[in-house]
């Protein structure tokens, strides 16, 4: 007599989203990100400029040159942080996910915690992590936390 059982790994692993949905994912909440991103830099030039006029040319000029690392750095931890808050609070769903219709779960199909989601952006930072998501079924920022992206 065959034994049956449920098992949510198999469910989520059974419900993966392809990898052209999660091409999508990545455009969609890149390019959402990058108007963001410019907004809070615009206003805060804004801001810089009613305070001090040296400071925001200091600024503005600091895009280019000797600061164009640390400029990307910071990106990379605005990007990281926007991210997790999204997907925080709507529990597994970034703008992307929302119309590409996909959802972050762990692999036992719970929905992952604010640590989890941190874990999760931030090793995106990893180079070459991108790739992953090409030549592997599962890419790196979600075999290291064990989540996984699941098609509703």
């Amino acid at each position: 007599m065959t034994q049956l059982f449920y098992s949510p790994f198999e469910t989520v692993e059974q419900s993966l989203a392809s990898k052209w949905a999660r091409f999508w994912n990545f455009i969609i909440d890149s390019l959402f990100f990058l108007i963001f991103y410019f907004v809070i830099v615009v206003i805060f030039s804004i801001v810089l400029s009613f305070t001090d006029e040296q400071t925001a040319d200091t600024f503005a000029n600091s895009f280019e040159g000797k600061y164009e690392f640390l400029h990307r750095l910071i990106a990379t931890l605005v990007y990281a942080l926007f991210m997790t808050f999204q997907e925080t609070l709507t529990k597994g769903r970034s703008l992307g996910k929302w119309i590409t219709k996909t959802k972050v779960l762990t692999e036992d199909g719970e929905t992952p915690s604010t640590l989890s989601f941190l874990k999760r952006n931030f090793s995106r930072c990893v180079p070459f992590e991108l790739f992953s998501a090409v030549f592997d079924l599962i890419p790196w920022h979600d075999q290291w936390t064990n989540t996984r992206v699941i098609k509703l």
